[in-house]
């Protein structure tokens, strides 16, 4: 099945009611809010690819700060064990400097640059760089992103918390 990534909507309190759980509770949480919730975006498994276009290193390795990539990965995480699924949250005032990063993002001259090889050297997830056609390539990426600034426009709008979850 693969590692994906979905992006999900929630109000402060859910956050600080999962910063309180076990790694195991908040993954079941995430779970069974994601089935009921219309607030989800899921980019699938273009979550790394879409974090190396933004900032040229896999999300393996995200950059602390950085409002591009904590667009992809989050902020912070709800759990320090290292066998836990990755769920990270960002809290709404970071929520607003992410979508001001994104949306100042040159994504056209990102995409016009867009070389697969560099993706597969940098052992980008998944393995399907140099294996699929460029421009649908270049297609799913920018319809990524698209995607991404209007879920985070419309968290902005709504004064929400965000949850990432890549698993």
């Amino acid at each position: 099945m693969g590692m994906a990534a979905c992006y999900q909507m929630a109000d402060i309190e859910m956050v600080n009611t999962l910063l309180e759980k076990t790694a195991d509770e908040v993954f079941e949480v995430i779970e069974e809010l994601q089935e009921m919730d219309e607030t989800v975006l899921d980019i699938d498994k273009l979550w790394d690819g879409l974090h190396f276009l933004l900032t040229k290193v896999t999300a393996s390795e995200p950059l602390e700060g950085n409002p591009l990539s904590e667009a992809i990965v989050g902020v912070k995480n709800f759990s320090d064990e290292e066998d836990a699924d990755f769920i990270a949250y960002i809290l709404p005032e970071s929520v607003s400097t992410i979508m001001n990063e994104l949306e100042r993002f040159d994504i056209d001259g990102a995409i016009e640059g867009f070389q697969p090889k560099e993706f597969a050297q940098a052992g980008i997830y998944p393995n399907i760089w140099m294996h699929e056609d460029k421009e649908e390539l270049k297609k799913e990426l920018k319809e990524c992103f698209l995607a991404l600034v209007h879920f985070y426009q419309k968290a902005v709008e709504m004064k929400k918390a965000v949850i990432v979850s890549i698993y």
